[in-house]
């Protein structure tokens, strides 16, 4: 469903009523409308913006450093309800470090990482993974604790989750959420995704870190209609 809101329009109707007298009586009956998309739009709690605050090279080690976890809450909203995915853009995939473990996290896959831009001697500082809180997501001021999401790379066939994908040309990953009645993807109007960021950043001899180095990630989250 490609639309949101569908408006009947529909112009230039005409019924002719024609007079039984000599003279000719007519009258034009309009029926006009638009025809208009409706619109979802995303929002992320704190302005989008997670900070770790400073962190001191004393404090790394010899392998992957873990910054710990925050939290921030994607925010849904539609004009009317409406089956909507989303994605989510890693605009510094260029920076993902070649072997990483993002620590606490079972999964490293690539797919799962978010990169954390690079030092000014252009070295990978780091990367990042996305879950949801299933525990925590409200749908249209409903609960729907432990819910998983679901993904998929066609719009059509899904499999549940509870990671966010980096979307990319070559894998398509969009995010949608789980209909516990049955169907594959839920319609809502409202939806509050609570997202777990997990950072690590790469072994402290890897930096070099001659200056101050400033964690850089960046991701886009976009709405698909479905």
């Amino acid at each position: 469903m490609r639309k949101l809101i569908f408006v009947i329009a529909l112009t230039g109707a005409m019924i002719s009523v024609q007079s039984a007298h000599a003279d000719e009586l007519t009258t034009a009956l309009m029926v006009k409308g638009k025809i208009i998309p409706g619109s979802c739009t995303p929002t992320l709690s704190d302005g989008g913006k997670i900070d770790y605050g400073t962190i001191s090279t004393f404090l790394l080690f010899h392998d992957s450093n873990s910054l710990g976890v925050k939290n921030i809450t994607l925010h849904i909203s539609c004009s009317a309800k409406a089956y909507v995915g989303f994605t989510a853009t890693d605009n510094r995939s260029d920076s993902l470090p070649e072997h990483i473990e993002v620590v606490n996290v079972k999964n490293n896959d690539d797919y799962r990482l978010f990169g954390l831009g690079k030092t000014a001697e252009d070295k990978a500082i780091g990367a990042f993974t996305i879950d949801v809180d299933t525990m925590n997501l409200k749908v249209d001021g409903i609960n729907y604790n432990g819910t998983q999401i679901l993904y998929s790379t066609t719009g059509t066939l899904w499999a549940s989750t509870k990671n966010i994908r980096s979307y990319t040309d070559k894998a398509p990953y969009i995010e949608a959420l789980y209909n516990t009645s049955g169907a594959a993807v839920k319609d809502f109007k409202e939806a509050e995704i609570p997202l777990v960021i997990n950072t690590s950043i790469v072994d402290a001899r890897e930096l070099s870190v001659t200056d101050k180095v400033m964690l850089d990630g960046n991701v886009t989250f976009s709405i698909v209609y479905l």
